[in-house]
């Protein structure tokens, strides 16, 4: 089964899931936009709710903002051991403010 971690950051909230082989997945979505339990909306496309210049912005970063969350360019899925520095590098690249249509 899988479990989800959520902390706020910012405007954010960064969830790490982790699956029963251990492997963790990192993902970022606006705290705004979220479900009430802190998890993103399935029905929620951040690619047409979030501007235009947002978007640029974190593809600058290294990030990549799908339809339902945001992820690290070079990887969404992370060994547990490597997770915290996914996580620093994650808080790092996320733009201050968070620009909502």
């Amino acid at each position: 089964m899988n479990t989800y971690e959520r902390n706020t950051y910012g405007p954010y909230t960064i969830e790490v899931v982790t699956y029963p082989n251990g492997m963790k997945q990192l993902i970022a979505h606006p705290k705004e936009l979220s479900k009430s339990n802190g998890g993103y909306d399935y029905y929620t496309d951040l690619t047409n709710q979030l501007t235009k210049s947002f978007i640029k912005e974190c593809s600058k970063f290294g990030l990549i903002v799908r339809k339902k969350y945001i992820r690290l360019k070079e990887s969404g899925s992370f060994d547990s051991n490597m997770i915290h520095i996914a996580i620093d590098a994650m808080k790092n690249r996320l733009p201050i403010t968070c620009e909502i249509k």
